[in-house]
């Protein structure tokens, strides 16, 4: 499955109506180079929508081989992170709230 169809259609599809974490509302931008950006809402409900990442709490930045390689392989993250193929700016604690958007 393209990165495009995944983030546009099916992780919205699968958190339509899901329950997040009640006490949390945090915007993370995902910016993947000559793709596109969304942001994913985590808060009371979750969602992920088509935007312009500027404005997020954080934003995480990749080209998109490297977020073609996330979604085959999510457990590559750290490695990729420390080998500086995934940017993160702004406020990184809220990474921390990310799986729960793919659990």
């Amino acid at each position: 499955m393209a990165l495009k169809e995944y983030l546009d259609t099916e992780l919205p599809t699968k958190l339509l109506g899901a329950a997040g974490p009640k006490d949390i509302n945090v915007v993370i931008g995902i910016d993947v180079i000559g793709v596109g950006g969304w942001l994913v809402n985590i808060g009371e409900t979750l969602s992920v929508v088509p935007g312009d990442a500027t404005g997020a709490g954080v934003i995480v930045q990749m080209e998109a081989a490297t977020a073609g390689a996330l979604l085959k392989k999510p457990s590559l993250v750290m490695k990729l992170f420390f080998d500086g193929k995934i940017k993160v700016s702004g406020d990184i604690s809220a990474m921390a709230y990310l799986p729960a958007v793919f659990r």
